[in-house]
């Protein structure tokens, strides 16, 4: 059973008791199972329509950045015992990774965008400390920056009169590169972050409209949100 199909059938599950919760009245025991179950689902909404977003995002973040690093630690043993991870496992472990690197740049968005620029700094330096490092060294078997040379006249055919201009050609392509990765780094997290704030405010709204309703009704209602989400789930599991 996947993920999918799993939370459908809970949805479903949900809705099937739901369904019956005058028959279940019906007994002593099954009264004050009820009614301390719609007591915690007002203790629920109640909580959620006072809820702040931004400390949402932040438990969420550290909740996903757990969830990241306890994968990749399975992942990791999984390799020593040859265990081959599934594919499932693999996706949700980078989907927990994505979710963890964006809600973190969405909750401190200044200093988790400078730390990226002065990650990708260090690497457009990287080629003129190869250069430096050529210039020092005597022995010429140990220069670097030739075998960037010849790597990319084998992969573009450019040919350089000198390390120097390995030098800025590297800085050029990394510069590039920077400019594309960056691109899709800010496109992936103000996406992931969106879809969540869009999730949460949702929550929160419905919450508050819940508790104007009545007691019962509050459980028709979430039944009537529900039971549609857990038959296309299912649907899309089959």
């Amino acid at each position: 059973m996947n993920t999918v199909s799993l939370i459908g059938f809970i949805i479903n599950l949900f809705c099937a008791f739901s369904f019956s919760v005058q028959g279940i009245k019906k007994s002593k025991k099954g009264k004050i199972f009820i009614e301390g179950l719609e007591s915690q689902t007002f203790d629920f909404l109640r909580w959620r329509s006072i809820s702040k977003i931004s400390a949402d995002l932040k438990k969420l973040s550290k909740v996903f950045g757990i969830a990241s690093i306890l994968g990749m630690v399975l992942v990791g043993l999984s390799g020593l015992f040859n265990v081959q991870p599934g594919i499932y496992f693999t996706i949700t472990v980078l989907l927990s990774l994505m979710c963890w690197v964006s809600l973190n740049w969405g909750t401190n968005k200044r200093k988790e965008t400078l730390e990226w620029f002065k990650y990708l700094g260090l690497l457009l330096i990287g080629p003129w400390l190869f250069y430096l490092f050529d210039l020092i060294g005597r022995d010429a078997s140990s220069k670097i920056l030739p075998i960037f040379g010849d790597l990319l006249n084998t992969l573009f055919g450019f040919t350089f009169s000198s390390n120097l201009n390995i030098a800025i050609a590297l800085t050029i392509i990394l510069f590039c590169c920077i400019l594309v990765l960056t691109f899709f780094w800010f496109l992936q997290n103000i996406i992931v972050l969106y879809v969540f704030v869009i999730m949460l405010w949702g929550i929160n709204y419905i919450s508050t409209l819940l508790l104007k309703l009545k007691g019962g009704d509050k459980i028709s209602i979430i039944v009537s949100i529900l039971y549609p989400i857990g038959v296309i789930l299912t649907f899309i599991s089959s």
